[in-house]
């Protein structure tokens, strides 16, 4: 397809505490967290001033605060991941290579592909392959 040529690839290398977003021109490294107050998250990975008042939501801590829908919060961490690494808004959108996801396999009980996998495709990705697995998501 002849929009292959145009559309961007990410790279995102995994681990419990920082995902790092990473193409051909930037790459970020954000750390696994959110902060909200009153349902709204106000940041993503960073703290910044009057942040103590926020809940934390951290979304590979097995200790984190029981949250009803880490799901939602984990798109967003992905979606925010994806478009801060683009530097713009999904235009065209991008395939994901997931790596080093088995850093994730005793906190999520050996569902951690899908479960990134499912966030990545709800992000606006294209494509979406972890590293070293057969049967990835597309379109």
């Amino acid at each position: 397809m002849i929009l292959d040529i145009f559309r961007s690839t990410i790279t995102v290398i995994v681990s419990p505490k920082t995902f790092r977003f990473t193409t051909t021109a930037a790459s970020h490294d954000i750390q696994t967290y959110l902060l909200i107050k009153d349902g709204r998250i106000l940041g993503i990975g960073d703290d910044f001033e009057g942040s103590d008042r926020c809940q934390r939501i951290d979304l590979f801590e097995p200790q984190s605060q029981l949250v009803t829908n880490k799901a939602y919060y984990l798109d967003a961490f992905m979606r925010f991941g994806l478009r801060k690494v683009l530097k713009r808004k999904l235009g065209l959108r991008p395939r994901v290579l997931l790596r080093n996801t088995d850093s994730l396999e005793s906190l999520c009980c050996g569902y951690q592909n899908s479960i990134l996998r499912a966030a990545v495709m709800s992000s606006g990705a294209y494509e979406c392959k972890n590293d070293g697995e057969q049967g990835n998501a597309s379109h």
